[in-house]
């Protein structure tokens, strides 16, 4: 099985250009190992759709009076068209059908019992087994949370994602927060990864941790966390960590994380930025810094597509900014810097562009961004040229219409791969449907690269709230 991903075809989503250097091509060929372990995770599956469905059918058949009061339900339905190369050289059609289910009831700020759930099912259409070593859905999220207004705990329990300190996971378990003064409060956590779930069963897989957070003002918080992540009893990842946010005036915002790898006694990450006003321009000065060996870890996580760089003693560190000047109504102008560093490579490369955005009238906008990559190797040495435009079509695709294009193109110095140059299309239209309660969105896309010849896909995606 071959899964290609491209992180180009996610353009047409921002007006942020993604750098091409950040942007990670490549094809991951995925056997399975062990056929017991898919039969675990198939069963497992089995387990969570079923909740999932039951789940669904009593919110349906729930009273009309009280789901339009307490609960907030949508459904996102993604169908996506491309083409593969497979092993034997040849093109292979896929069209894959999603959908997203969101359930929400209850209100965290007025307290009481609440329920978040989130999950989505897959369906290729085209049944030629390109999604054979996936799961065909996930259950993302679901759990209760308790709180009351104004109370100085919340707990939460089930499926849940932790984003706190150095944590950045799901997991299945039990959350707790406690103010306990002002000045002070405690985050901890614990229960099974969801990351390792098919890996080696779940047995004596564990995952715990938590943040202390310092509150000394209004305008600055200082944070410690620490996480232990085990596959199978042995650890995988145990990392403490500082973070702080500082606003010494209202035009500057200091904020910054640092990650120790307690197993390898090394830094893994050093993450720092300054936000500061002046008059009518924003500078938003940055530093950045990965030691991959320690940043990622040796465990099987599937949801860590870059996991293979752990076995990387690649040292990357990146400096830059980003100024942005909004003096007149109508444009904005900006420069992005950035200076990037491979340790074991023993090379660097410096990008700088110039963007510029104008409001032509209310409904539309455009913009251009030019700018260079000059770097030692091939892949980083290029003229990047970028042109977008947005046009809010009320008129004929309703209040909340939009059609977008976004054109860019790279012209590399030298060959990679034998091809010179780069070119992304992408054209997107959509619009609200039904009362504001649905949205529906169609995109077209086209690249050709040096990864990839004449790529063409598409994406239709429908939105209802009930």
């Amino acid at each position: 099985m071959v899964y290609i991903l491209m992180a180009q075809s996610l353009l047409f989503e921002t007006r942020d250009y993604i750098q091409p250097n950040e942007i990670c091509s490549f094809r991951i060929n995925v056997e399975s190992t062990c056929l017991d372990h898919i039969a675990r995770r198939d069963l497992l599956l089995k387990k969570y759709c079923l909740i999932f469905c039951f789940s669904v059918f009593s919110w349906i058949v729930y009273p009309v009076s009280c789901l339009a009061a307490d609960w907030d339900i949508s459904s996102e339905t993604i169908l996506r068209t491309f083409q593969r190369d497979t092993t034997k050289g040849d093109d292979r059609n896929v069209l894959p059908l999603y959908e997203y289910l969101s359930v929400d009831y209850g209100d965290t700020e007025e307290g009481g019992i609440s329920f978040q759930g989130y999950g989505w099912v897959r369906k290729d259409l085209t049944e030629n087994e390109s999604y054979k070593d996936d799961p065909d859905g996930e259950l993302l999220y679901a759990y209760l949370a308790y709180t009351r207004p104004h109370s100085p705990y919340k707990f939460s329990i089930g499926r849940q994602h932790i984003f706190s300190g150095v944590a950045n996971n799901s997991v299945d378990g039990l959350r707790a927060d406690f103010e306990l003064n002002r000045f002070l409060s405690v985050a901890a956590y614990g229960g099974i990864p969801v990351e390792l779930e098919d890996t080696n069963g779940r047995t004596q897989d564990s995952i715990y941790g938590g943040r202390l957070t310092l509150l000394p003002a209004v305008n600055a918080e200082l944070g410690f966390s620490y996480k232990n992540l085990q596959d199978n009893g042995e650890n995988q990842e145990q990392n403490v960590g500082a973070d702080f946010y500082w606003s010494p005036i209202r035009e500057i915002s200091l904020d910054g994380q640092s990650t120790y790898n307690l197993d390898t006694n090394r830094w893994c990450e050093h993450n720092y930025s300054a936000l500061t006003f002046l008059g009518s321009f924003e500078i938003d000065p940055q530093f950045q810094y990965f030691q991959y060996k320690d940043y990622f870890s040796p465990a099987e996580n599937r949801n860590n597509l870059f996991r293979f760089l752990y076995n990387s003693d690649e040292i990357l560190t990146i400096w830059g900014a980003d100024v942005s000047w909004k003096g007149m109504e109508k444009i904005e102008l900006g420069l992005r810097g950035r200076h990037y560093n491979y340790d074991m490579r023993e090379t660097s490369a410096f990008f700088v562009s110039s963007l510029l955005t104008v409001n032509v009238i209310e409904a539309v906008s455009i913009g251009t961004e030019i700018g260079r990559m000059d770097g030692e190797t091939s892949e980083d040495s290029y003229q990047l040229y970028r042109a977008f435009c947005t046009w809010s079509v009320g008129d004929f695709l309703g209040p909340a219409g939009q059609v977008g294009a976004d054109l860019l193109y790279q012209s590399f110095d030298r060959e990679v791969y034998g091809v010179d140059t780069a070119l992304f299309v992408s054209l997107s239209a959509g619009r609200n449907l039904v009362n504001d309660k649905s949205f529906i969105r169609a995109s077209l896309n086209y690249s050709q690269d040096p990864f990839f010849d004449d790529d063409i896909s598409g994406i239709i995606t429908s939105l209802f709230f009930f």
